[in-house]
C-alpha cells in the first residue's frame, strides 16, 4: 500500500518558487514600490533641500571657525573632546551644531507625505557626548588644488509622515563641497607660525634673519676694518629692521602675500636706520649702508632673494715660517747651514783586502830518535810583513778608489816540544811557514747622511771640478791615500788574521770659503719662492678655525718639494750637492715650523670651542652649519592658486604691522588690557670685545697670553685715546692714556734691545754706538709711541732698519738680515715681556669709549688743540674716528707671527608676537564674500548642548616666535679688527627683561 500523505507534487513546488521570486523582485529596495511614489518623491526633494542646508551651515561654520579659531584646546570637558588637531575638531563640532540647527527647516512634501531631516542633539557638555558629535562629521580638502572644503555628516535621519504617522525612516550621510579655503588659510597660518619660530638651520625666519645679519655685519665690519668710524657693527636698530624684513619674506613664501602696511613700514625704517648710520659716521663706508639696504630694503622683502654676504677668500702665505726658518738656518753662530756643509763635504770610506796563499814551508824535527817521553809542548806564531805583489780587491759600484797597496805576509807557526828520558831532557822545534799575498784598496763615496736627495757625484774626488774653487773631495782622496800607505802593514796583517769587513769610517774634507756665499745666494732664491707659497682659503673658515692654514701650507710645500728642490740626475760637483743639501734642510725646517704651528692651532681651536660654548653661542661646528645654511634657498610653501570660486587672493593684516622694540599701547596693536607692550624684544651679544671688553676675559685670555694684550692692540688703543683726549680734554682719560703710554714705551725698549742684538750677531756695525744710531734712524719716521709700536707690529720698522743699514754701512743686508730682523720682531712680539698688561689697555679703552660716547650723545662743549674753531662737525668726526679706532675682536693667531685673521661673533636673539594676525581670502562675489582667519589670543566659547550657556573650547593662540642665531665676521689681520667698540657688548632692547 502506497503512503501519499504530506507529499507535495513536484510541479507545484516549481510554480511556488517562480511566484516567490517575482514577488521579491517587485518588493526589493528601500521601501515597497506599492502605493509609495509620494514618499519617494518627498525623499528626493528633501535630499536636495538638505544639501542646500548643509552647504549653507558648513559655510557658516567655516567662517565662524576662521574668525574664532581654536589652536589650543581648553582644559574643560569640551576642550578635552578636541583631539590632536583642535582647529579641525572645533570646525567639525561647529559644522555639526550648525547643520543640526538648520535641518529643522529642511522639509519637503509630495502629496500627503511630508519628509523632515534631523540630527540628535548633544545631550550635555560631557567629553563623551561632544566627542560623539564631532565623530559624526568628516572634513577634508577638496576641489582644485585642495582649496575647497568637503564636509560629510554621518547618519542624518530622514522621517516620512502621512497624517502624523511615520510611514518610513531612512539614514543618509550627505556630503557637500563648499568653496571655502578655511583649511588652506589655517594650514598656511600654521606653516607661517612654524617657520617664524624656526632656527637658523631650518627654513624660515631664523635662516632669513641670519642671511640678512651676515650681509649687514660683513658690510659694516669690513667698513670698520677699512677705517670707517663704525662703533656698533650690529645694533638693536639693525636687528629690529632685519627681523621685520625677514618676517615679511617669510609671509610671502608661506602665506602667498605680505602685509602692505608692514612693507611700507620696513621701507620707512630702512631709510631711518640708514640715515642714523650715515650720521654716525658711516658715510665714509658705503658698503655698510649698501649692506643695510640690500638686507632690509624693499627689494629684499618682496623681490628676489637678497641673502648675499661678503665672506670671500683670503690668501695666506708661508712668509712667517720661511723668515723664521731662514734666519735660524743661516745664523752664523748657531745656524744649521755650517753643519750641513760639513756633513756634505765628507766621504764614507771603506778599506777592503783580498788575500792569496803563495806557499807553505816546514823545517825542524818533530821527535828525537829513541825512547823519549813527551812532557811539554809550546806553540807560538810570528808574523812578518814585506813588500810584494798582491791580488786587487773589487770596488763596489759608486765607490771611488782612493788608494792601493800590496804586501806579503809571512805567518810562522813555531812548535817547541820537551822530551825526557830518565834524568835527561831534550827540545825539538818545528817551524811551519805560510806566505800570503795581500792586496789592499781604500775606496770612498760622498757621504750619504745628508739632507740632499741621493744622486751620484762622478767628479766628487776631482779637484778641478768644483765651480767655487777648492779641492772638491780631493783632499779626502789624499788623506785616505796617505793613511793607507802608513797603515798598509797593519792592514795586511789584519786581513790575513781576520778580515777588514768592519773597517768603515767617515772622513771629513774642507770646503772653500766661497761655497758658503754661493749656497746662501741659492738659499735666498729658494727662500723667496717658499715665502711666496700661498693657499687661498675661505676667510670665514679660517676665522672659525674650520681649516688649519699652517697644515695646508705644510701640505702644499710637501707637494711642491720635488719642484722646489729640483735635483739633477747627477751632481756636477760636491758643491752642487752641498747646495742641494742646504735647500732640502731649509725646506724641511720651514715644514717643521709650519707643522708646529698647526699643532698649536688645533689646541687653540679646542679652547675657542670652550669659549663659544661658555658664551651660549654653541661650538664652532654649529657656527659653521649656521653659516652654510644661511645661503640655502627657502622654497615657498604658498603661491597664487585657483579655487572653485576663482583665484585664491590672500591678504595679510597684522597688528602691529611692524614689530618694534619700543613700547606701544596694547589696545592699538591688538592686545587686550591697558598699558603698553613690547611687540619685539632683542638681545645682541658681541662675544669678543677682548682683550679689554666685557666678555669672557679669563677664558679667551688663555688664547692671548693670560692678562696681557698684543703690542699692536695697546698701540691702537693708545692712539685712539690720544685723539679723544685732545678733543675732550678729559683729565681721567689723560691719566689712563699716560699709564698706557708708559707700558707701550717699556715694550718698545725691549724690542729695540732685541733688534740691536740681532744686528750685532749679523755683523752689522763695528760697535754698539753705531748700531744705536742705526736704530734711531730707523725709528725716526714715527714720532709717537703708538706709531712706533704699530710700525714694529706691521713690519714697517724692520723694513726701515734694512734700508737704513744698506744706506749707512758697508753691510749688504741681503735676505738673511731681512729674515733675521723679521724673525726677531715676530719672536719678540710673542714674548710675554713685550705684551703690555691688560689693565692699562682696558682702562684706557673703556675711558675712551665712555668719554667719546658721552660727548657725542650729550653734545657737550668740546676742546681741540689743533682746530678750536673748526666747527662741531669736525670735532664730532674726530671723536667718531677715535671711537671706531678702538680695536676689537679675537686675533686668530695660534702662534705669534701667524696672525691670519681677526674674528668676532654676534649671538642674536629675537622674540616677538603679533597682537592680531589676520588672513583674508577675498572670494570675489556673493554669497561667499571674504573669509577672515584671525589669531588674536582670545578665548573661544560655544553653546554645544543648546542650554543657553556657552562652553569653553580653547583659544586662538597668537603668532609668536623666539629665534636665536649666530653671525661670524672675519677680517684680515691688522688694523682695528672688527667688533662693537661702544662699550656695550651685551645689547638688549627695552622689552627684553620683561620677556
Amino acid at each position: 500500500m502506497t503512503e501519499d500523505r504530506g507529499r507535495v507534487p513536484f510541479a507545484l513546488v516549481g510554480v511556488l518558487l517562480l511566484v516567490s521570486s517575482a514577488t521579491l523582485a517587485a518588493t526589493g529596495g528601500r521601501r515597497p514600490a506599492t502605493a509609495e511614489p509620494a514618499v519617494e518623491r518627498a525623499m528626493e526633494r528633501v535630499d536636495a533641500t538638505t544639501a542646500t542646508v548643509l552647504r549653507r551651515a558648513v559655510r557658516r561654520a567655516a567662517r565662524d571657525a576662521a574668525s574664532r579659531p581654536v589652536t589650543v584646546a581648553g582644559n574643560g570637558s569640551v576642550g578635552r573632546a578636541l583631539g590632536p588637531d583642535p582647529f579641525r575638531d572645533a570646525l567639525r563640532l561647529r559644522a555639526y551644531l550648525a547643520v543640526r540647527r538648520d535641518l529643522r527647516t529642511a522639509r519637503a512634501s509630495a502629496g500627503d507625505v511630508t519628509v523632515g531631516a534631523r540630527l540628535p542633539a548633544v545631550p550635555n557638555d560631557s567629553t563623551r557626548a561632544v566627542r560623539a558629535a564631532i565623530e559624526r562629521v568628516r572634513i577634508e580638502r577638496a576641489g582644485p588644488n585642495g582649496t575647497a572644503l568637503r564636509a560629510t555628516v554621518s547618519n542624518v535621519t530622514f522621517v516620512a509622515r502621512r497624517d502624523g504617522r511615520v510611514v518610513e525612516r531612512a539614514t543618509r550621510s550627505p556630503s557637500v563641497v563648499v568653496a571655502s579655503p578655511v583649511l588652506v588659510l589655517h594650514e598656511r597660518a600654521e606653516s607661517f607660525e612654524s617657520r617664524v619660530d624656526a632656527g637658523p638651520l631650518d627654513p624660515g625666519l631664523g635662516r632669513r634673519l641670519t642671511a640678512r645679519l651676515y650681509a649687514l655685519a660683513w658690510g659694516r665690519g669690513l667698513a670698520q676694518y677699512g677705517g670707517a668710524p663704525v662703533t656698533n657693527v650690529v645694533g638693536t636698530r639693525h636687528v629690529e629692521l632685519l627681523a621685520n624684513g625677514a618676517l615679511l619674506r617669510t609671509q610671502r613664501s608661506t602665506l602667498g602675500a605680505v602685509d602692505p602696511a608692514g612693507r611700507g613700514a620696513v621701507r620707512e625704517h630702512t631709510v631711518s636706520v640708514a640715515a642714523a648710520d650715515l650720521l654716525g659716521g658711516a658715510a665714509t663706508a658705503s658698503p655698510a649702508v649698501d649692506a643695510l639696504r640690500r638686507a632690509s630694503g624693499h627689494e629684499a622683502v618682496v623681490g628676489p632673494r637678497a641673502d648675499r654676504g661678503g665672506p670671500g677668500e683670503t690668501r695666506i702665505t708661508a712668509a712667517t715660517a720661511a723668515d723664521r726658518a731662514f734666519a735660524a738656518f743661516t745664523n752664523p753662530a748657531t745656524g744649521r747651514l755650517g753643519r750641513v756643509l760639513d756633513t756634505t763635504y765628507a766621504a764614507d770610506v771603506r778599506t777592503a783586502a783580498r788575500t792569496r796563499v803563495l806557499g807553505h814551508e816546514r823545517s825542524g824535527d818533530r821527535r828525537p830518535a829513541g825512547d823519549w817521553e813527551l812532557v811539554d809542548v809550546e806553540t807560538g806564531t810570528r808574523t812578518t810583513v814585506r813588500e810584494g805583489d798582491g791580488p786587487a780587491p773589487a770596488v763596489p759600484d759608486g765607490w771611488h778608489v782612493l788608494g792601493r797597496a800590496t804586501r806579503q805576509v809571512v805567518e810562522s807557526r813555531i812548535t817547541s816540544r820537551t822530551w825526557r828520558r830518565g834524568n835527561r831532557t831534550r827540545e825539538t822545534t818545528v817551524v811551519q811557514r805560510t806566505v800570503h799575498a795581500v792586496g789592499l784598496v781604500a775606496s770612498g763615496r760622498p757621504a750619504r747622511q745628508t739632507p740632499a736627495p741621493t744622486r751620484p757625484v762622478p767628479s766628487a774626488f776631482d779637484s778641478a771640478a768644483s765651480p767655487v774653487g777648492g779641492p772638491n773631495l780631493a783632499d779626502v782622496d789624499r788623506t785616505v791615500g796617505r793613511r793607507l800607505a802608513g797603515r798598509a802593514d797593519a792592514l795586511a796583517e789584519r786581513a790575513v788574521d781576520g778580515g777588514l769587513d768592519a773597517d768603515r769610517r767617515r772622513v771629513e774634507g774642507s770646503y772653500p770659503p766661497a761655497l758658503r756665499r754661493a749656497v746662501r745666494r741659492d738659499l735666498a732664491a729658494l727662500h723667496r719662492e717658499v715665502r711666496g707659497t700661498a693657499v687661498r682659503l675661505s676667510r670665514t673658515e679660517v676665522g672659525t678655525l674650520a681649516v688649519n692654514p699652517s697644515a695646508r701650507l705644510a701640505a702644499r710645500l710637501r707637494d711642491r718639494r720635488a719642484a722646489l728642490l729640483d735635483p739633477p740626475g747627477r751632481y756636477g760637483s760636491v758643491a752642487a750637492k752641498a747646495s742641494a743639501a742646504a735647500r732640502a734642510a731649509y725646506l724641511g725646517a720651514v715644514i717643521s715650523e709650519l707643522e708646529e704651528a698647526a699643532d698649536t692651532h688645533r689646541g687653540v681651536r679646542a679652547r675657542l670651542n670652550e669659549t663659544l660654548v661658555a658664551a651660549g653661542v654653541g661650538d664652532l661646528g654649529r657656527v659653521r652649519r649656521v653659516l652654510r645654511a644661511r645661503s640655502r634657498p627657502v622654497a615657498p610653501s604658498a603661491d597664487r592658486t585657483r579655487t572653485l570660486g576663482g583665484p585664491l587672493a590672500v591678504a595679510v593684516d597684522t597688528a602691529p604691522a611692524y614689530l618694534g622694540v619700543s613700547a606701544v599701547e596694547r589696545e592699538a596693536v591688538g592686545f587686550e588690557g591697558n598699558g603698553s607692550v613690547h611687540a619685539l624684544a632683542t638681545r645682541n651679544l658681541n662675544v669678543f670685545t677682548l682683550p679689554y671688553g666685557d666678555a669672557a676675559d679669563t677664558v679667551v685670555g688663555r688664547l692671548l697670553s693670560n692678562r696681557r694684550v698684543r703690542l699692536s692692540t695697546a698701540a691702537r688703543t693708545l692712539r685712539s685715546a690720544r685723539v679723544a683726549t685732545n678733543v675732550t680734554g678729559n683729565r681721567t682719560l689723560e691719566r689712563r692714556r699716560g699709564a698706557l703710554r708708559v707700558a707701550v714705551n717699556r715694550s718698545l725698549d725691549t724690542v729695540r734691545e732685541r733688534l740691536r742684538r740681532t744686528l750685532r750677531r749679523r755683523g752689522v756695525g763695528p760697535d754698539r754706538a753705531t748700531r744705536e744710531r742705526l736704530l734711531d734712524a730707523a725709528f725716526a719716521p714715527w714720532e709717537t709711541p703708538a706709531a712706533r709700536a704699530l710700525a714694529v707690529s706691521n713690519g714697517s720698522l724692520a723694513r726701515s732698519l734694512v734700508r737704513t743699514t744698506a744706506r749707512r754701512t758697508e753691510t749688504d743686508p741681503g735676505p738673511g738680515l731681512r729674515a733675521a730682523l723679521n724673525a726677531t720682531v715676530t719672536r719678540t712680539l710673542g714674548d710675554r715681556a713685550v705684551r703690555p698688561h691688560r689693565r692699562p689697555t682696558r682702562r684706557a679703552a673703556n675711558a675712551t669709549r665712555s668719554v667719546a660716547t658721552r660727548a657725542l650723545r650729550e653734545g657737550t662743549h668740546l676742546v681741540t688743540e689743533s682746530a678750536a674753531n673748526a666747527g662741531v662737525g669736525y670735532v664730532e668726526g674726530r671723536l667718531g674716528r677715535s671711537l671706531g679706532a678702538v680695536p676689537a675682536g679675537l686675533p686668530v693667531a695660534p702662534v705669534p707671527g701667524y696672525w691670519v685673521a681677526t674674528l668676532n661673533a654676534w649671538h642674536v636673539t629675537v622674540r616677538g608676537e603679533y597682537g592680531r594676525f589676520v588672513l583674508r581670502s577675498r572670494r570675489g562675489r556673493p554669497p561667499d564674500g571674504t573669509l577672515s582667519y584671525v589669531r588674536d589670543g582670545r578665548g573661544v566659547r560655544l553653546d554645544v548642548d543648546d542650554d543657553g550657556d556657552t562652553e569653553h573650547l580653547g583659544r586662538a593662540e597668537r603668532v609668536s616666535f623666539d629665534v636665536s642665531t649666530t653671525v661670524v665676521v672675519v677680517v684680515p689681520p691688522g688694523a682695528r679688527g672688527v667688533g662693537d667698540t661702544n662699550g656695550d657688548a651685551d645689547e638688549r632692547s627695552p622689552g627684553w627683561d620683561g620677556r
